[in-house]
């Protein structure tokens, strides 16, 4: 079959596919789901050895089922009806072969990419035809046939809320036998594998429906944050002064933890790389800071991963990814000689690599005190004028809450909700948990809680979302027992920045809540 090329549209489906490896964005996922599609089919008939040639009059449209196993595998039934012409010279004039074709398939799905918001795949399936061509040269295929079919494929699925994906495609599919161009030919040559059955192309574009799912999945989540490792207790008080000159009153008297090894979750690296993403750079700064406040400091950088390719490779990829880190705090000025980067690989698991969220904790980087002496870095510093929230340690959780000096203010930027939505991500429920031992400590006092974003949208969509934000948050701490007379909600939207929004670190900052003492 001679055929046209569609260079255009081939160029823009590999642009696309070489661009999403580069969107770092995480979209929510599930660990399963059931769904259902729809869409448009462009198909063209193809073939290397023979005298049909295809047209351009062609047309389909497909439904989909789908059934999600977990992150990256699914699996699908497609029907579909798909016109496709021909044409064939008899007599020097110019005939017309038009094949209706009904199909079904099964197809299998790997998501490469599943935490993009561009996600390629691959895929493969097996199904049935059922076609008849008219106007073909013999008239003995001029009728009705049932046949199978076999395809390859490459496709996009690009995120559009959690329910709702939009799917574009490119397959080929060979016939297992040679009518459906209309020509009977045994010596053509068109199929997969070299082989005699017809072929044909599809490129096709639709949306998918998730109308049922199973568990939100933690893959896309990494834990971000410090966890401690317990080496001796130092106990501290916590006093709060308000604007007006009262007396200082003790509101918190908690165990601060002496820190040997720290375990930086949430330094996040591209895929399959160790190149930082943005939300990094702030855990970064906040060890930045440490390392520059207490020079007697010496640190082994390790990095760990989870069992996902072999042992050789993942020690180099930790390695690199250590190197990284360490290269990151010298280029701001730290001393080399404080610094050891190590790669261990995935020889040191602190969680099952048999689910999501236990590979997301071992995929990590600790810093270890290399000092003989073990050094007292403070956690917690307290003042008659502000309270400074560093850090909040709990057994087995993932948890930190940065703060910065500003009066009454408490500020964290590391309570998080899911992609343009008022949604807290679970992982943020559990520092939302201790907040709330916080407040019910203090019953005395009352907060408003205040919502503020990047200037990343329309200045009122932002002012929107930030006031939702903070009426969710408000919600859940009256859920888990706080008076709702003690709390108030306001939303600053992208008016109120606390550090520059032309990077990515400081829009992560800029991403926040405050809780402001009011009374």
């Amino acid at each position: 079959m001679k055929t046209k090329i569609f260079p255009a549209v081939l160029v823009r489906i590999i642009f696309l596919m070489f661009l999403s490896h580069n969107i770092f964005a995480q979209p929510q996922m599930w660990e399963s789901s059931w769904g259902i599609g729809f869409g448009g089919t462009y198909p063209r008939l193809m073939g290397i050895t023979t005298p049909m040639i295809s047209e351009d009059e062609n047309f389909g449209f497909y439904l989909d089922l789908n059934r999600s196993f977990n992150e990256n595998l699914s699996a699908r039934f497609r029907p579909s009806f798909l016109h496709m012409e021909s044409s064939y010279y008899q007599d020097s004039d110019q005939k017309i072969v038009k094949t209706n074709l009904l199909s079904g398939s099964v197809d299998f799905l790997y998501e490469i990419f599943p935490c993009s918001y561009i996600s390629p795949y691959i895929l493969t399936g097996f199904g049935f035809q059922v076609f008849r061509p008219t106007g073909a040269p013999s008239k003995k295929i001029d009728k009705t046939h049932f046949r199978y079919q076999y395809d390859l494929g490459v496709g996009l699925k690009i995120y559009l809320s959690e329910y709702w994906k939009l799917n574009t495609e490119i397959n080929y599919l060979t016939s297992s036998h040679n009518y459906l161009d209309g020509n009977i030919q045994k010596n053509e040559l068109k199929g997969l594998f070299k082989t005699n059955g017809d072929s044909y192309m599809t490129f096709s574009l639709g949306v998918n429906w998730y109308f049922e799912t199973g568990e939100k999945s933690n893959i896309c989540e990494n834990p971000s944050g410090l966890r401690e490792k317990p080496n001796q207790i130092i106990e501290h008080n916590t006093y709060i002064t308000n604007n007006y000159g009262s007396e200082p009153k003790e509101i918190i008297k908690k165990e601060i933890e002496q820190v040997e090894k720290i375990i930086l979750f949430g330094v996040n690296f591209e895929f399959d790389k160790s190149t930082f993403l943005p939300e990094s750079y702030p855990i970064l700064k906040h060890l930045l800071t440490v390392l520059q406040n207490h020079q007697e400091i010496n640190i082994e950088i390790q990095g760990h991963t989870d069992n996902y390719g072999t042992d050789l490779y993942n020690i180099g990829l930790s390695q690199r990814r250590a190197d990284a880190v360490k290269n990151y705090l010298i280029d701001n000025g730290i001393d080399s000689k404080r610094l050891i980067a190590t790669g261990l690989g995935e020889g040191y698991p602190i969680a099952d690599n048999n689910s999501s969220r236990g590979r997301a904790f071992n995929r990590r980087i600790e810093i270890k005190i290399t000092n003989e002496d073990k050094i007292n870095i403070p956690l917690l510093k307290q003042s008659k004028e502000s309270i400074i929230l560093d850090t909040i340690v709990k057994h087995e959780q993932n948890l930190i809450a940065k703060s910065t000096k500003l009066g009454e203010k408490l500020i964290f930027t590391n309570i998080q909700f899911n992609v343009n939505s008022d949604i807290i991500t679970e992982s943020s429920k559990h520092i939302l948990n201790d907040i709330k031992e916080i407040l019910s400590k203090i019953p005395d006092f009352d907060v408003e809680i205040q919502g503020y974003t990047d200037n990343d949208g329309d200045e009122f969509s932002n002012q929107i979302l930030s006031e939702k934000r903070a009426i969710s948050v408000k919600n859940y701490l009256v859920q888990k027992g706080i008076a709702v007379h003690r709390l108030t909600t306001a939303g600053f939207g992208e008016s109120k920045p606390i550090s520059d929004n032309s990077t990515q670190e400081g829009k992560a900052k800029n991403r926040r809540i405050e809780f402001v003492i009011i009374k």
